[in-house]
């Protein structure tokens, strides 16, 4: 009996499957490619990021520099700062200086730089010349108020006294350039021309006294010889 071999079907595989296989192929390298291209992409800027931080992280020996600048910016900063809280105790000895009239001498001197309070005391030649010494005081932009807290009669003549002065603050932190100058000659020949009125105005009255008593002595003598030839006569 014979066996009938029935011939093969080829089978036709549809146009549109070998095109999704065609684009998934296609879809399939674009990604592998894509995702190697990250892959190294990534790799080489994790090696630049490493090589940035290597060069931003400072070494121990940049670190030790690094703190003794810092130290030495702190001292530098804290010394401008005591520098420039610093009180010019000079200003006030040359504030003295300027406004101390030629006859009066300072013998003491006091400063209490946080209350900003000048004990002064010394001698005048006379109370004219302290009333004057008061009055420069006065007129003294860098003082804020004086008293006069003592006087009396000295034993060598002239006047003892002791001023109270409150100073500005700013006389200790000005230069030398803005300090007053010291008393100018019209100054002196004022104040001396001013007590030469005084003890000049002093003899004209003595004058005037001695004239007025001398006329007074005139007077008595002539009403005595009156009545002594009064009596003498018959």
């Amino acid at each position: 009996m014979a066996i009938e071999v029935a011939p093969e079907r080829k089978i036709k595989v549809p146009v549109w499957v070998i095109v999704l296989y065609g684009i998934i192929l296609v879809l399939f390298l674009f990604l592998a490619g894509s995702g190697f291209y990250f892959y190294t992409l990534t790799k080489k800027l994790e090696k630049e990021i490493k090589e940035k931080e290597k060069q931003i992280i400072p070494t121990a020996e940049e670190r030790a520099l690094e703190r003794d600048v810092v130290s030495k910016a702190k001292r530098i900063k804290i010394f401008s700062e005591l520098l420039s809280g610093h009180k010019k105790i000079n200003n006030v000895f040359s504030l003295i200086e300027s406004f101390c009239l030629p006859k009066v001498q300072f013998t003491d001197f006091k400063l209490d730089t946080k209350k900003n309070l000048l004990s002064l005391s010394g001698r005048a030649d006379n109370f004219v010349t302290l009333e004057q010494q008061i009055m420069v005081l006065k007129e003294e932009k860098f003082i804020k108020s004086v008293s006069l807290s003592q006087i009396g009669i000295a034993k060598e003549g002239g006047a003892n006294f002791a001023f109270e002065i409150t100073l500005d603050p700013e006389i200790y932190y000005i230069s030398e350039d803005e300090l007053p100058t010291q008393l100018g000659e019209e100054e002196e020949t004022e104040t001396t021309g001013e007590t030469e009125l005084i003890p000049q105005a002093e003899s004209e009255q003595e004058e005037e006294t001695e004239s007025q008593q001398e006329i007074e002595s005139e007077q008595e003598e002539t009403g005595t010889e009156n009545q002594q030839k009064e009596t003498t006569s018959p």
